[in-house]
């Protein structure tokens, strides 16, 4: 899948604002967001906004910044889903076992704190 440069920068603001406020965001209420008018997902197929997040999070570790994805979570759970700590394992961002829910959990928390304290 090709990555569109203009989408990746609307993800890319959305997730900034958010993280100013301190806020997290869903993976479908960001995909509502992406959409010209706000009222339909934007990807018909959320795996697509997947690829790019994962490009995001690949951005975010070349510019030595928080994974500023860590902030897109899944509206039940509100985490990240297991693809998120994946690529951050793959990163080398996070350097603990990623089948072990505390380890997860003390990266999610650390990962979290960076990014609403960075100043975007």
């Amino acid at each position: 899948m090709e990555i569109n440069k203009a989408v990746l920068d609307r993800i890319f603001l959305i997730l900034k604002e958010s993280a100013k406020k301190n806020e997290l965001i869903t993976y479908q209420d960001l995909n509502i967001r992406l959409s010209p008018d706000g009222t339909g997902p934007f990807f018909d197929d959320i795996k697509e906004l997947f690829v790019y997040l994962t490009k995001l999070s690949r951005m975010m570790k070349i510019r030595k910044r928080p994974l500023i994805t860590v902030i897109v979570v899944d509206d039940d759970r509100r985490q990240p889903g297991t693809g998120f700590f994946k690529i951050a394992k793959q990163l080398d961002v996070f350097k603990a076992d990623v089948s072990k829910k505390l380890d997860r959990k003390e990266f999610l928390d650390y990962e979290t704190h960076r990014v609403f304290s960075f100043n975007w």
